[in-house]
């Protein structure tokens, strides 16, 4: 849970770096049971769109925010649940909008500049939301055109297990290269 604090106030953990996207992960899924079942979907969407603009103008004004202490700052740049926030928002609107999306994100009109944004915002530096927001419109394009491909069927289930493996794997093979 405390994964991503760690890394910022006491460095990186060799062989454990990736572990910041299981912290998010935790933290979200903490807070969001106790969301569903407190509030609307209504307030749940302003709560989750309010965290995201708070996140936007604390990291626009911190550097002139000298009132709070530099490790307060870093725990609010540390819990970055924003992107889940953008994922949860495009959740609630599938579910309550499904054949909309659908209907709309199967045009080509729509897929052409989605997929063009998408292919630029990983070559170039643009902000972590837009890519959130980026990958969130990839996902609705995916679903409402049902692509399905095998092999990329298979890498999704056995995916996650390569992105945690995969420093250990190779610290343990360098003595040999």
């Amino acid at each position: 849970f405390f994964f991503n604090y760690t890394i910022r106030y006491i460095g990186g953990v060799a062989g454990a770096n990736q572990l910041w996207s299981v912290n998010i992960e935790e933290q979200f899924y903490l807070i969001w049971p106790w969301l569903v079942q407190k509030f609307t979907q209504r307030n749940i969407l302003k709560i989750l769109i309010a965290v995201i603009l708070f996140k936007i103008l604390f990291l626009l004004k911190m550097n002139r925010l000298t009132f709070l202490h530099i490790k307060v700052v870093n725990a609010i740049q540390s819990f970055i649940i924003e992107y889940m926030c953008v994922g949860a928002i495009g959740a609630i609107l599938f579910y309550n909008h499904r054949d909309i999306i659908i209907t709309w994100f199967k045009k080509n009109l729509v897929l052409i500049p989605v997929v063009f944004f998408f292919g630029f915002s990983l070559f170039f530096n643009i902000p972590m939301l837009i890519k959130a927001i980026c990958f969130l419109l990839l996902i609705f394009v995916v679903i409402s055109r049902q692509v399905y491909f095998g092999p990329m069927d298979f890498l999704g289930k056995i995916s996650y297990g390569i992105y945690m493996f995969h420093p250990i794997i190779m610290y343990l093979l360098m003595p040999f290269c």
